[in-house]
């Protein structure tokens, strides 16, 4: 009977764990899918990294801009106003415009 209840505890811990490291991304396997499909070389640390910089240097000048509300047309014109203000480097652009057009803006 030990043996059983031990071994529900550590099952109970292994899937605790398991579900905190699926669930710690900031999207779903699809979103990867739909990213690569516009970004070839999009991964998931290129994604993360784009999604912190688009919160990070976005937030500094003004409240988090929501691009799912715009047209893409219309959100990539603003955006571009805004890589010049916010000053960004070519790498960080194409990070965030990858994290956008692959992510939010299906």
């Amino acid at each position: 009977m030990r043996n059983i209840l031990y071994l529900s505890i550590v099952l109970l811990a292994v899937a605790c764990t398991a579900s905190k490291t699926t669930s710690s991304l900031p999207f779903e396997a699809a979103d990867l899918a739909n990213a690569k499909a516009k970004y070839p070389s999009a991964t998931t640390e290129t994604l993360v990294q784009g999604k912190a910089l688009f919160e990070n240097r976005c937030s500094a000048c003004h409240g988090l801009p929501k691009p799912a509300k715009f047209e893409r047309n219309t959100w990539n014109k603003i955006y571009s106003k805004m890589v010049l203000e916010a000053k960004l480097t070519t790498s960080e652009d194409e990070l965030i415009q990858e994290y956008i057009n692959g992510i939010i803006l299906k």
